[in-house]
C-alpha cells in the first residue's frame, strides 16, 4: 500500500479495514515488526507485510535503482559514491535506528561528498533501500527512523524470478481486477514487456495442464453467487494453438470435479469459447438459437469471464453435447449422441 507520508498510510489501512486503530498500526511496525516501509511501486515508498520485503525488493529494487542512475549522476552520486555511503550507513545503523538527518551529518562526517541540503541524501537512502541494505523502520516523533534490514526482520523466503512476477501479478488482479495488463504496469512501474511476462505466467498455470485431464482448482462466481471446488481447463486445438500464451483461451468449467451435487442451474459443464475465428462474435449463439426452433441444438448465450481479477473479455457460452443435453431434448440420458 503506497505510504509515501507514514500516517497517510496509517489511514489508507484504517479505510480499508474494521476496528482498526492507528496505534495498532504503529505497533506492527514498530512492536511487532509485521509491516515495513520501502520504496518498492514506481520507486514509491510503500506499506507492505515485512515478510514479502524481500522478494519484493528482488522485484523492485534493481529496477529502480537503475531507473534513479541520471538522476543520482546529476547529484553527484556515482556508484563509489554510493557503495560508500551505504557502508557508512550499515555501520551506523548497527548501533540502532536513525533519522534522515542523523544519517546525514553520519555520512558528510565520514566524509562521503554529498550535499549538506538537498536531495542527494534522500537518493543515497533510496540506493540502500533498493540494495537490501535499509527500510524505514519505527517512528521518534515526526521522524520515521531508518534500520538495517536484516537487523530488524528476520530472515524470509519467497518467490523469485518469474515466479516473483507472476505472485505481483496475481495478487494485484486479486485486489484490483478487473484490470488490463496496461492496468498492472501502470500500477507497479514494471515496463510493459515485464507486465506480460507476469501475465503470461498466470496463464501458464492452466496451459502447464492442457494435454492431460488435470483439471485447475477454482472459485467461479455467477451473478453474484459463488461456487466452490470447480475445475478449469483449456479446450480445443485451434482455438488454442492459435492463440498466443497470455492472451485469451478457450475454456471448460466442470461445476461437479469435486462436488458432484454441484451444478450451476443444472447443468454440470461450461464451454466458454473464444471466437477466435468469428470476428461477428454471433456465429455460436445466433446459430444455436435459430437452429432450436427446428431441430435439437445446443443452448448459448454470452458470458464476461475474469480470472485471478484479470479481465479476459466476452465468451460465447455453448452447451455441451453430453448427458444433460440429451436429457434435455429426449427425456433419457441414455442412447447414442451422434
Amino acid at each position: 500500500m503506497q505510504a509515501q507520508d507514514s500516517f497517510a498510510g496509517t489511514m489508507q489501512l484504517r479505510v480499508r479495514s474494521t476496528r482498526l486503530t492507528a496505534e495498532a498500526v504503529e505497533r506492527a511496525v514498530a512492536v511487532d515488526r509485521s509491516m515495513v516501509r520501502t520504496w518498492l511501486m514506481r520507486g514509491t515508498l510503500h506499506l507492505c507485510a515485512a515478510e514479502d520485503i524481500r522478494w519484493l525488493l528482488g522485484v523492485f529494487g534493481p529496477m529502480n535503482a537503475r531507473r534513479e542512475a541520471t538522476r543520482r549522476k546529476q547529484l553527484g552520486l556515482d556508484d563509489s559514491v554510493c557503495e560508500r555511503g551505504v557502508r557508512v550507513m550499515r555501520r551506523a545503523l548497527a548501533n540502532g535506528p536513525m533519522s534522515r538527518h542523523e544519517l546525514r551529518a553520519e555520512v558528510i562526517a565520514k566524509g562521503v561528498p554529498i550535499e549538506p541540503v538537498g536531495q542527494s541524501m534522500i537518493h543515497l537512502l533510496a540506493y540502500a533501500a533498493h540494495r537490501g541494505a535499509i527500510v524505514l523502520g519505527p517512528r521518534r516523533g515526526r521522524d520515521s527512523l531508518f534500520v538495517l534490514l536484516d537487523d530488524w526482520l528476520p530472515p524470509s523466503s519467497g518467490p523469485s524470478g518469474d515466479a516473483a512476477l507472476a505472485e505481483l501479478a496475481r495478487r494485484y488482479f486479486a485486489a484490483y481486477g478487473p484490470a488490463s495488463v496496461q492496468d498492472l504496469g501502470t500500477w507497479s512501474g514494471l515496463p510493459m514487456a515485464a507486465a506480460r511476462q507476469a501475465m503470461t505466467s498466470i496463464a501458464g498455470e492452466l496451459a502447464d495442464f492442457k494435454n492431460t485431464d488435470v483439471k485447475v482448482p477454482a472459485k467461479l462466481t455467477v451473478d453474484g453467487k459463488t461456487y466452490e471446488e470447480v475445475g478449469v481447463h483449456f479446450r480445443g486445438m485451434s482455438s488454442y494453438m492459435m492463440v498466443g500464451e497470455g492472451r485469451k483461451r478457450s475454456l471448460t468449467i466442470s461445476m461437479d470435479e469435486w462436488n458432484k451435487k454441484q451444478d450451476l442451474g443444472g447443468y454440470h459443464t461450461l464451454h466458454l469459447l473464444n471466437s477466435h475465428e468469428d470476428p461477428s462474435f454471433m456465429r455460436v449463439v445466433l446459430y444455436d438459437l435459430i437452429a432450436r426452433d427446428f431441430l435439437p441444438a445446443a443452448k448459448a448465450n454470452f458470458a464476461r469471464v475474469v480470472i485471478n481479477g484479470e479481465n479476459w473479455g466476452i465468451y460465447q457460452n455453448e452447451q455441451q453435447f453430453n448427458k444433460d443435453f440429451l436429457k434435455e431434448w429426449f427425456g433419457t440420458s441414455k442412447g447414442a449422441r451422434w
